[in-house]
């Protein structure tokens, strides 16, 4: 997400300095030099590639004001991802890093953290980039205050508490936050969304990284599938939901943004079902009945 921002805001010229950012941080985390440089040279072929395509999209803004862009950049971005993780997981298995038998498991893991930096890191560097004055006026200010300390408050208590607590409240649930995810993006647009969700992503990547919260029950790369199912889908019915609002011109325009929505929604529903099922080995058709009722008045 990064490097794809920096090359779109900066320019291709700044390809040697993603470059040298990924060589380094492949050494750092202890990867021999040949796989490093192997790494490195893939991914930035892959988003090299991906800026230079947003870069021929007629009208193309970084700003992403109209939804195109934000599809735009989600397309080329998922496109990169998929070349990266390609060869980043080449690498490592050529190298005798990863063994074989796990190159499916390695790639899909690579490949959905990388679309998720595409989707929330990117978007809130390309945002944030142009100054848009009209958050600062003190109402605009006062409520985005407002909507920050509740999205983070709430992402604490439901990511950050232990399994055997978070699972005696039933009102401190990953899909509660569906509510101001929305708020943020139906008020503050893209940029309001794209830092929403990346609050929200900090505080669960810290809460599952140390066994807190509903995706404490999973286990390795399973744990971090479930949180990025979830994250790509809270962000892909925020931004739905946008679009619904303030990019349909027309009826069937207005549909198809609501079915995409209830379609992003479905990412969440497993998620959460799963959920209930483990922490409510009594009572379980009540708690299914609640999730399913909330999502259905929030999508509503």
């Amino acid at each position: 997400g990064v490097a794809l921002a920096a090359l779109l805001l900066g320019g291709l010229r700044l390809w040697p300095g993603v470059a040298a950012g990924v060589l380094a941080a492949s050494l750092l985390s202890g990867q021999p030099l040949l796989v490093a440089f192997g790494i490195a040279l893939c991914h930035t072929i892959a988003f090299v590639a991906a800026a230079s395509a947003l870069r021929r999209v007629p009208g193309f803004q970084c700003s992403l004001g109209r939804f195109r862009d934000v599809l735009s950049v989600a397309v080329a971005g998922g496109l990169a991802s998929a070349l990266d993780a390609t060869g980043g997981v080449l690498a490592l298995t050529l190298g005798g890093v990863t063994p074989t038998a796990e190159l499916a498991r390695n790639w899909s893991a690579w490949w959905t953290s990388d679309i998720l930096g595409v989707l929330i890191i990117a978007p809130v560097l390309m945002t944030c980039a142009r100054r848009d004055r009209s958050v600062y006026r003190p109402g605009a200010l006062a409520e985005a205050t407002a909507l920050g300390a509740i999205l983070f408050a709430y992402a604490w208590l439901a990511f950050g508490q232990r399994p055997e607590v978070a699972a005696q409240s039933a009102l401190f649930r990953p899909f509660v936050l569906f509510f101001p995810l929305v708020w943020a993006a139906l008020r503050f647009g893209v940029r309001g969304a794209a830092v929403a969700t990346l609050l929200v992503t900090v505080v669960a990547a810290w809460g599952t990284r140390e066994a807190r919260g509903p995706f404490a029950y999973a286990y390795g790369l399973g744990r971090l599938n479930e949180l990025h199912v979830f994250l790509a889908s809270a962000l892909a019915s925020a931004l739905c939901s946008w679009a619904a609002m303030h990019a349909a011109e027309s009826f069937a325009q207005l549909w198809f943004w609501r079915a995409a929505t209830g379609f992003c929604l479905a990412g969440i529903y497993p998620v959460g079902m799963k959920l209930a099922a483990l922490w409510f080995p009594r009572g379980l058709g009540a708690a299914l009945g609640a999730l399913v009722a909330a999502l259905v008045v929030g999508s509503a």
